[in-house]
C-alpha cells in the first residue's frame, strides 16, 4: 500500500506551554530526527513534516540520505499563535497544524487517507499494520488508550492513527479544534467522537516508541501478552 505519514511537530515551543516538560530545542530536534530516520527503517514511501513553530527539522543533505532510502520528504511551516495556543493547550494547536498541512502539503492533496503520528516517536511495527489494513481494506483505525496500570481508560491514543482525508476533515479534525486542555483533552473527545462513527473491534497494537514531549520521558512499549493482537480499537472497512 502507499504510505504516507504526517508528523506534527513543534520545535519551539512558547513558554507556558500546558502539560510539557520537554520545552529545549535541541532535545526536541534530535528526538524528531531519531524518530524521522527510525521511520525510514520501516517502509514508509512518504514523510510530511509539519512544523508549528515556523522551523525546518532536517537540512538538505539529510533529505538527501532519506531519499537514497527511497523516502521522499515534504516539510512544511507554519507559525501558530502562541498565545491562543497557550490558552487553548496542545490538542487545539496540534490540530491547527494538521489543518494547515491538509491545506499546504502536495503529498496528502494527491492522497485518500494517512497516517498521523505525533513528532519524537516511531511505530516499530509499521509494516505488519500496513499489511492488516491492507489484507482488511481498513478505512479508518484508531486505537485506545492504556492507562499507567494497564487499564484502559476512555481516551483515544491521538499519537498515531490512519485515517481517511474525508473521515479526519469531517469528523476527526473538529474535535481538535473544539479541544480546550483547560476543560477536556483531545484524547476525551475522540473517544466519544469515534464509539458514534466507527464499530469498536480488536486488532494489533502499533508499538509505539520515542520520547514524550509532555512528560520528558521515553514511552515504555511493554508488553501486554494476548492484548499485543487483539488490541481494542475502532475501525471500518
Amino acid at each position: 500500500m502507499n504510505s504516507i505519514v504526517l508528523i506534527t511537530t513543534a520545535t519551539a515551543p512558547p513558554s507556558g506551554m500546558m502539560y510539557l516538560t520537554t520545552v529545549d530545542v535541541a532535545t526536541r530536534s534530535i528526538a524528531a530526527k531519531a524518530a524521522i530516520f527510525s521511520w525510514a527503517t520501516q517502509g514508509v514511501e512518504k514523510i510530511v513534516i509539519a512544523d508549528a513553530t515556523g522551523n525546518v527539522l532536517l537540512d538538505q543533505g539529510e533529505v538527501f540520505m532519506l531519499k537514497q532510502m527511497n523516502v521522499e520528504v515534504e516539510q512544511l511551516c507554519y507559525f501558530q499563535d502562541d498565545e491562543l495556543v497557550k490558552q487553548k493547550g496542545k490538542g487545539y494547536a496540534e490540530g491547527k497544524l494538521m489543518q494547515f498541512a491538509l491545506e499546504n502539503s502536495e503529498f496528502l492533496k494527491g492522497a485518500s487517507s494517512f497516517f498521523k503520528c505525533t513528532g519524537k516517536i516511531y511505530c516499530r511495527n509499521f509494516k505488519n499494520l500496513c499489511e492488516v489494513i491492507e489484507h482488511h481494506q481498513i478505512q479508518n483505525m484508531f486505537w485506545k488508550k492504556v492507562d499507567h496500570d494497564g487499564l484502559f481508560s476512555r481516551w483515544t491514543d491521538t499519537r498515531f492513527y490512519y485515517t481517511t482525508i474525508e473521515f479526519f476533515t469531517e469528523n476527526v479534525l473538529p474535535q481538535y479544534l473544539a479541544c480546550d486542555d483547560n476543560v477536556t483533552a483531545i484524547e476525551s473527545l475522540c473517544f466519544h467522537m469515534l464509539n458514534e462513527k466507527l464499530p469498536a473491534m480488536r486488532s494489533l497494537r502499533p508499538y509505539l516508541f520515542g520520547l514524550c514531549g509532555g512528560a520528558g520521558q521515553l514511552y515504555e512499549d511493554e508488553y501486554l501478552g494476548g492484548l499485543d493482537r487483539a488490541f481494542p480499537c475502532w475501525a471500518n472497512n
